[in-house]
């Protein structure tokens, strides 16, 4: 999100003013191309063999650049994902002395974008010569042509020709300013597209719900709505080339029981839990086979436990009213009572971003 919200501000800010002139200074140069046909008559095929070819080129510029600010874009996104993984994980990286490593990969990734950034220089500096250049290059060959055809100067056709020529210089230098933001914007439109066509989870409770998904409420007293069911196989989406990662679930937990989810590193027992929230696809072919029955309201605690800035009693009521009793049972029961006494400030204390004062045994106890 940080990373589209800083193409927004970049490449979309003021795109329509620069779109409507781009298409503005083309027009002009349009119309003004053919009244200069008008005044310098066959020399304007002068002016042509000048102008198609430059036209050309332009076009060949711009898409090479649109092409290396796309590519550019996407390295700016792994380097600053690499630098954030590493800063998050600094204790791990020091730990296992993996400095050196770190560095040469994000230098590594580093000199690629300063390639492609030399690239994109490179072709809009030649793209913005070329649109300076253009103009009086028009000028020369249309001068040069009608003297040579007619072997005389018309003053009147000259001085209306110098005008029209001048304006044409302007246009071309407002859309040699305007069509690198054009170019510009057109890989960030992609990726804010991208973003926003992204899957929702399948399962939004009060919002949304799939056939295959049974919501029951709390305070439901059925026997067979009062417990979470699991039944299918499942995936991170519901594309068809994405392959399951649960297989043959039947899994049915009654209310009130306390279960225990074993297996070694990486067998899926997170993904169990997600897929128990709504938060996984039926496996392609398998939609019919897919049952979900869980409850309105879910308490869930990940691994790494979600924490906001602020203060830690915000983080403990999260958007919910306070109530002195039940604040006293959550405290209780996730054992924090120690933790506010070592805290200056007690529940008022301020925590910082992703809770950074707090110890990983108080985050984790935050989150629960």
């Amino acid at each position: 999100m940080m990373l589209i919200n800083n193409d927004i501000i970049m490449n979309m800010h003021g795109i329509i003013f620069s779109c409507t002139m781009c298409f503005n200074s083309l027009l002009a140069i349009f119309f003004l191309t053919l009244l200069m046909a008008m005044k310098l008559r066959l020399a304007t095929l002068c002016t042509l063999s000048v102008a198609v070819p430059g036209v050309l080129v332009s076009i060949i510029l711009s898409g090479a650049m649109g092409l290396t600010i796309g590519r550019l874009q996407g390295l700016m996104d792994l380097r600053t994902l690499t630098v954030r993984e590493v800063l998050q994980g600094i204790r791990v990286v020091k730990a296992y002395a993996w400095e050196e490593s770190m560095e040469e990969k994000i230098r590594a990734i580093r000199t690629d974008e300063l390639g492609c950034l030399r690239s994109y220089f490179r072709l809009a500096g030649n793209f913005i010569t070329l649109f300076a250049t253009f103009p009086r290059l028009i000028i020369i060959s249309g001068l040069w042509g009608y003297t040579f055809l007619y072997g005389r100067h018309n003053v009147s056709n000259i001085f209306a020709a110098m005008q029209v020529l001048t304006g044409l210089r302007a246009s071309c230098e407002t859309f040699a300013g305007t069509i690198t933001r054009v170019v510009n914007m057109w890989p960030t439109v992609q990726r804010i597209e991208k973003y926003l066509k992204l899957d929702e989870a399948p399962v939004i409770p009060g919002t949304r719900a799939p056939d295959w998904v049974t919501i029951w409420p709390e305070s439901s007293q059925s026997a067979n709505m009062g417990n979470l069911k699991l039944v299918g196989s499942f995936s991170w989406g519901s594309e068809t080339w994405r392959p399951a990662v649960l297989q043959n679930l039947n899994l049915e937990v009654r209310r009130g029981e306390m279960v225990a989810i074993v297996g070694a590193v990486g067998s899926g027992k997170s993904t169990l839990l997600q897929a128990a929230l709504g938060e996984l696809y039926p496996a392609p072919g398998k939609h019919a086979e897919a049952v979900l029955w869980r409850p309105e309201v879910c308490a869930y605690c990940s691994q790494v436990p979600h924490i906001a800035e602020g203060t830690l009693r915000d983080n403990i009521l999260f958007g919910q009213h306070f109530d002195q009793e039940r604040y006293a049972e959550a405290i209780s029961a996730a054992s924090l009572e120690n933790d506010l006494n070592l805290l200056p400030g007690g529940d008022g204390a301020h925590i910082g971003h992703r809770g950074i004062s707090l110890s990983g045994g108080q985050r984790a106890r935050v989150g629960v």
